[in-house]
């Protein structure tokens, strides 16, 4: 297989890493001038902009009692071989350290 395409992949991956990073400074930009405007949506040439949330649940002991008795039954399961594995592939891309 031609090296050339493990450079440009290399690469690539790499101004993708900075662009993630600055649209994650722009989007807690954007988010901090929302809330200052109270506003919770915005619509622009560009496209809409929306405060999106989302909501994370802590449950009662008993709950979670419950749910670590079925992880133990779903592991017992795939060692029993009752469960049955779904296998997938994807590349898996670790740059090098710069040091």
């Amino acid at each position: 297989m031609e090296k050339s395409l493990f450079k440009q992949y290399a690469a690539l991956q790499s101004k993708i890493a900075a662009l993630e990073e600055e649209k994650g400074m722009l989007k807690e930009e954007i988010v901090a001038g929302l809330k200052k405007e109270s506003m919770d949506k915005v619509e622009t040439n560009f496209g809409k902009f929306t405060i999106g949330r989302s909501t994370s649940w802590k449950y009662s002991e008993a709950v979670e009692k419950i749910a670590e008795k079925l992880k133990l039954t779903k592991v017992k399961e795939e060692q029993k071989g009752i469960a049955q594995p779904s296998v997938s592939e994807y590349l898996v891309f670790t740059a090098p350290k710069n040091d």
